[in-house]
């Protein structure tokens, strides 16, 4: 296999674990907010917030397969203001 595949396919891995347990996160926070009276804005919130970050992870992905030499490990990605 390619080279530039491989290390793709390790990088959707990582994706792929990463977005299993934001959503178990989501899933959990949901169900306490359907539970609870209190607090209920809070766990809407962070629902809110973790599927931003899971739709976010998506696209690193997807941009990182279409534009060649933008791969690079989650936390590490140059920012576009520099």
């Amino acid at each position: 296999m390619i080279a530039r595949y491989r290390t793709l396919a390790r990088r959707i891995q990582l994706e792929v674990e990463e977005l299993e347990r934001t959503q178990a996160v989501i899933q959990r926070h949901w169900q306490t907010a359907i539970r609870t009276a209190t607090d209920q804005d809070a766990y809407l919130n962070s629902v809110a917030l973790n599927l931003h970050s899971s739709r976010t992870s998506c696209d690193g992905v997807m941009r990182a397969e279409a534009t060649p030499g933008v791969m690079q490990p989650a936390g590490r990605r140059k920012s576009r203001r520099s």
